[in-house]
């Protein structure tokens, strides 16, 4: 997963605070966050295996809360597209292939984006390449300058 810094500055450019993107950050990733008295997270996530948290929850929370944790979960997945293409190698691709390319296809055709307001689509779509070339995953960046040669 990338790291919070990360996150945060995505959060902060979509206009949610950083306090707020830091509760998620620790809402998701950190295993001891006490998170029975939190505000949850169901149908969004419902659809992402071994997660069933409480949509209505999150939403009770705050719409910032609900739309910094959409923001972290699909950061965080397209992290995970972006990582399974560095692990692939340059023996997958064909020379001049952009793994941006192949990655946005990977992450639009998953499903997640049908699942979120239009406001995150827009945001994430707007800033797609951005977003894959600031992403912390170096043998991704490293085999995409690779096969651009």
């Amino acid at each position: 997963m990338p790291n919070w810094k990360f996150h945060n500055a995505w959060a902060v450019k979509m206009g949610i605070p950083k306090e707020v993107a830091n509760w998620v950050n620790k809402r998701e990733d950190l295993p001891q966050f006490d998170k029975s008295n939190d505000k949850g997270l169901q149908a969004f996530r419902a659809t992402i295996p071994d997660h069933q948290p409480d949509y209505n929850e999150m939403l009770a929370k705050g719409n910032e809360y609900l739309r910094a944790w959409m923001l972290h979960v699909l950061i965080d997945e397209l992290e995970n597209i972006c990582e399974d293409l560095a692990e692939d190698g340059l023996k997958e691709f064909e020379e001049g292939i952009d793994l941006f390319y192949i990655a946005k296809g990977m992450f639009n055709t998953n499903g997640l984006l049908r699942l979120i307001p239009n406001e995150l689509t827009k945001f994430i779509s707007d800033n797609m390449d951005k977003l894959l070339e600031d992403m912390p995953v170096p043998y991704f960046q490293m085999n995409r300058n690779s096969l651009l040669k």
